[in-house]
């Protein structure tokens, strides 16, 4: 299921996987395109906003700040 959403007032493209595999799909993404970035950051005991990163998992959906990288996402995993 493909969205759009926004993270810190940044578009990001989503999906929400209908089956598959979660682990290896994040697996996947974190070879492809580093670690998973966090909405928060706790820094002097205090919550922070981050910058926007490139890709998130959250309510069940990757969010994917780049829609090329959606696309590759799309590619590997609907084959």
């Amino acid at each position: 299921v493909l969205s759009e959403g926004k993270v810190f007032g940044a578009r990001y493209y989503c999906v929400e996987p209908v089956g598959g595999n979660w682990i290896e799909m994040e697996e996947w993404c974190i070879q492809t395109f580093g670690e998973a970035a966090e909405v928060w950051d706790l820094k002097d005991d205090t919550y922070i906003w981050p910058e926007c990163g490139r890709w998130y998992k959250n309510d069940r959906k990757f969010w994917f700040r780049n829609e090329k990288d959606r696309d590759w996402f799309i590619i590997k995993w609907n084959a």
